[in-house]
């Protein structure tokens, strides 16, 4: 819910794009946009910082990369700036998915996400939970991330992240998978 703009926003995933529409009431709804990612996966937050209503969508894109968009809210739409590159990857062997987005305190935006790696020469593939936070707090001018940091130990199967704001800029990052072994 955007409070300063009182509209209700949903973004969800339509089959061909994430859509998105907005509502004064929560019950009549009006498409305000698409945003060109064909898939399911994604995260959105929505925070007012310094006076202004932002959304921000951390999407899986490319097939190996999550990218973040943040879009100030209006009173019938998002204006999105382009979007910024979280987590990089180069292909099959080195790829990210399932990642999470949360907001600290002081408004610094933190990503993360499951990195994925395996060798040419084996099909032994490990999962690792890296996180990072961005530069700036998420209002700034132009957004940017720290280098981005691993958490815990590698795994054969890494399943999902919870990203949850705990006190000032400390943040928990709950990691589940298949294994009670790992």
């Amino acid at each position: 819910y955007d409070e300063l703009n009182r509209l209700h926003w949903a973004f969800y995933y339509d089959g061909t794009a994430i859509a998105y529409s907005y509502s004064a009431d929560g019950i009549t709804w009006s498409s305000a946009g698409t945003l060109p990612y064909s898939t399911s996966s994604f995260t959105v937050g929505q925070k007012v910082l310094n006076g202004r209503s932002y959304v921000f969508v951390a999407v899986e894109a490319d097939i190996y990369d999550v990218v973040l968009l943040r879009g100030a809210l209006g009173l019938a739409g998002v204006s999105f700036d382009a979007p910024i590159t979280g987590f990089d990857g180069t292909g099959a062997n080195n790829s990210y998915r399932k990642q999470t987005m949360a907001f600290d305190d002081a408004g610094h935006i933190w990503l993360s996400a499951i990195h994925t790696l395996s060798t040419a020469s084996t099909t032994f593939e490990r999962s690792q939970a890296v996180v990072r936070r961005s530069s700036a707090l998420g209002d700034a001018s132009i957004l940017s991330f720290d280098v981005w940091q691993v958490v815990g130990r590698s795994v054969p199967t890494l399943r999902s992240t919870v990203l949850t704001s705990r006190q000032g800029e400390a943040m928990y990052l709950v990691l589940s998978n298949d294994s009670p072994s790992n």
